[in-house]
């Protein structure tokens, strides 16, 4: 007989099956994106160097110190070109996982809700229906529990083993948790956006609370919000990602600018000297 752990883990198995098949159908795609926006910045780069050129920035009255300075233009147009390449990547792969997830996310969380709110009331480590336990701590435990545990020794259960986990792991720790919020903030009030206020570090609750919880009418808004939740994750881990590049780009860009700053400071340093 099957047990919850087994259903969640074929589930899981499942999506990320699904997912795959949908990021394989999209690398040209993403490709196309970074080549693109490569381009882009390729042009932007020539207009930024005819400019500094035509500021005399990288013009420099010692000969040996002008042919280094010429490495400006070649390493420029790399950081450019470089940093559009993973802009466009990261757009694109945006842009691919939530196509992913709207096409195969809302099914998976419809079949895993019901059996996560039966491991909320049977499988947690509490000894009395009163006790009170974090949404966090009920996530890790729950992810704990459905880890997958290889039935032999076959190449093929080592891999479908590292598949499952890695997926409850890397995916299905953001569905776990919002899966548990969305269950608990039932107990307390009517799903809605509001609930993703509460934090799961801070949130309490109690196996009793949950027991008066009718999840028959309510899958498809269930896995509505917590689709939404997901989804303004996915949109915040990338924008913390392309934050990161153009952090990346201008420190890169600074430390550039230092050659020609400590060109024109030794330069002025000279003609101060030779004037006195």
């Amino acid at each position: 007989m099957e047990t919850y752990k087994d259903i969640f883990n074929e589930q899981t198995l499942q999506y990320v099956t699904q997912m795959f098949g949908s990021f394989s159908g999209d690398i040209t795609y993403t490709l196309l994106i970074a080549i693109m926006w490569s381009f882009i910045v390729f042009i932007i780069a020539i207009i930024v160097l005819i400019i500094l050129r035509k500021k005399h920035l990288f013009k420099r009255d010692n000969k040996a110190w002008h042919m280094i300075a010429k490495l400006h233009y070649p390493v420029w147009i790399v950081l450019f070109v470089t940093t559009g390449f993973f802009y466009g990547s990261i757009n694109a792969l945006e842009t691919t996982t939530q196509n992913a997830l709207r096409a195969t996310a809302k099914p998976f969380i419809e079949a895993t809700v019901p059996i996560l709110y039966k491991e909320l009331l049977s499988g947690l480590p509490v000894s009395s229906p009163d006790e009170n336990i974090t949404i966090r701590n009920a996530a890790k435990y729950i992810m704990k529990d459905f880890e997958y545990v290889p039935k032999s020794d076959s190449e093929i259960e080592g891999l479908k083993s590292k598949m499952i986990n890695w997926a409850t792991n890397v995916i299905g720790e953001q569905l776990i948790i919002n899966t548990v919020n969305v269950i608990v903030s039932k107990a307390v009030q009517d799903v809605g956006t509001s609930m993703f206020h509460l934090s799961d570090e801070d949130l309490e609750f109690n196996q009793a609370s949950l027991l008066d919880i009718d999840l028959s009418q309510s899958d498809s808004s269930f896995s509505e919000v917590i689709y939404k939740a997901i989804d303004k994750k996915l949109g915040s881990y990338m924008s913390g990602i392309r934050l990161n590049l153009f952090i990346a780009f201008f420190v890169a860009i600074a430390i550039l600018l230092l050659e020609p700053l400590a060109y024109y400071y030794v330069r002025r340093k000279r003609l101060r000297a030779q004037n006195n």
